[in-house]
């Protein structure tokens, strides 16, 4: 060897301890600013703690707002918004407080093993010789300890957001596909919601998982024979590209590759169940459990709706600013010459009603997505139609007397937004003192049961508010 080839081996050695030395450096420096941000940690994760409690509140609002005003046929997507959107608010929580545990441990253990560098001292134990030797074998040491509680502080936050990160990117996708096919449908008409939804899940599923079954299959043929297809080789290399470009791969493959090759199947699987299975009890007992179960001890109040029974969700000044779809009227003392009622439009089951007690009138648009139609020469007696079909669906009696409901106007809610008629029903000539306000309202069965559909008379009732609604109020 020359000597200037011993030269260029020589600068070539130095260069690459170089390399070697500045990402050792760089590793520690890492390392270091890793064990000095324990602090921070603390900080961040009260904070998002903090901001995120208000989160499930907030999407609950959300979605009761947004469900007074469509129908049961769009129901599914709002929904499906709304409870993955829970599920991954709840997992950062639910993330975010272990996170925060956790490092408490870990500071708490390694301000101990400051403090008590020589950890157990096990001649100054008064154990019986079996217990000690039992003890001694079972109990970790606090620097073993501290060390595992920081890995699994450190690798937490990657565990969760490839779950987060993963249902965000299901309910795009899905979200894409619902709406490619919801277009598609409007262009060529006459699909049904329920078709719409059907397509668009095929669509989903035949998009995300079928270029990974091919390539799977491929790959299994290929594996068991000697001499291998470069063409079925390229195909399934192609299919596997594809997968993990449409897929979440791209993001989530490098976390769960570095868990999958470091970790157990089998304890990585148990831990996930547990994360996920955990997550969802939380979920389920706030969202299910929680909101149709009580704990008290008013075990002689009734909970219906009752004639003897007052519900201030009927009184206007009463009522929050919540999603009840009632009828109302201003207060329940009633000062002026005129007591106003409010019959609002369930969209969720009132345009199906509306369908079949007045087949004959045509709405105003479609279900759904809707755009301004222009003036129509017709629309006052079609809504004078409308109107009228609508006050069919109500028996209102005041006072044991029926009421007339020939002077209500189309209105909507200033707080809510709830659409629906308003009527202004005189006031003088009532007794002073007690009246009495009830309010029929015709139901899915009910209607069903009058107009002998035996296929909506079989379906179960699922509306959250009683049919019979009983009003009082005082003058």
């Amino acid at each position: 060897m020359s000597g200037v080839e011993k030269g260029m081996e020589k600068k070539e050695n130095q260069a690459g301890d170089k390399a070697e030395e500045i990402k050792s450096q760089a590793f520690k420096t890492l390392r270091e600013l890793h064990l000095r941000t324990w602090e921070l940690e603390f900080l961040i994760s009260g904070a998002v703690i903090f901001a995120l409690l208000n989160l499930p509140g907030l999407m609950d609002e959300m979605f009761d707002s947004t469900v007074l005003h469509i129908s049961r046929n769009l129901f599914m997507v709002p929904w499906m918004l709304y409870y993955f959107g829970k599920l991954v608010s709840y997992t950062l929580i639910v993330t975010f407080f272990m996170h925060m545990i956790s490092r408490a441990f870990w500071v708490g253990l390694v301000g101990l093993d400051s403090v008590f560098p020589s950890g157990v001292k096990w001649e100054k134990l008064k154990f019986k010789p079996i217990q000690k030797e039992v003890a001694r074998e079972t109990t970790l040491n606090l620097k073993k300890m501290a060390g595992m509680a920081d890995k699994f502080c450190s690798s937490l936050f990657s565990a969760a957001f490839q779950v987060i990160f993963a249902l965000f990117y299901g309910v795009a996708a899905i979200s894409l596909c619902f709406g490619i096919v919801y277009l598609i449908s409007l262009a060529f008409g006459g699909w049904s919601m329920k078709n719409i939804y059907f397509i668009a899940l095929v669509a989903f599923m035949a998009t995300m998982f079928a270029p990974f079954l091919v390539a799977a299959i491929i790959d299994r043929i290929l594996e068991k024979r000697e001499t291998k297809s470069e063409k079925l080789a390229k195909l399934a290399r192609t299919c596997y590209k594809t997968y993990n470009y449409i897929s979440s791969s791209i993001v989530t493959a490098p976390i769960f590759l570095v868990f999958a090759s470091h970790l157990s199947r089998k304890i990585a699987s148990i831990v996930m169940f547990l994360f996920l299975g955990f997550v969802v009890s939380i979920f389920m007992v706030n969202d299910v459990f929680v909101r149709q179960a009580s704990f008290n001890s008013y075990v002689y109040f009734p909970d219906d709706d009752l004639a003897s029974k007052m519900d201030f969700a009927h009184y206007e000044d009463q009522r929050r600013a919540s999603t009840s779809r009632v009828p109302t009227i201003q207060s329940d003392v009633i000062d002026g010459p005129y007591l106003k009622l409010f019959l609002p439009w369930r969209a969720w089951d009132d345009n199906e009603m509306m369908a079949k007690i007045c087949p004959n009138i045509e709405p105003f648009g479609q279900d759904g997505l809707r755009f301004s139609s222009g003036g129509d020469e017709n629309i006052a007696a079609k809504a004078d139609s409308i109107a009228g079909c609508f006050l069919q669906l109500f028996e209102i009696s005041l006072n044991n007397e029926p009421l007339e409901t020939d002077s209500f106007f189309f209105y909507v809610h200033p707080k809510t937004k709830l659409r629906g008629l308003i009527g202004y029903v005189p006031t003088e000539g009532l007794p002073k003192g007690r009246n009495f306000l009830k309010i029929e309202r015709e139901t899915r069965q009910s209607l069903a049961a009058k107009l002998n559909d035996d296929e909506e008379e079989g379906e179960n009732d699922e509306e959250p508010e009683p049919r019979e609604y009983f009003i009082p109020f005082w003058r």
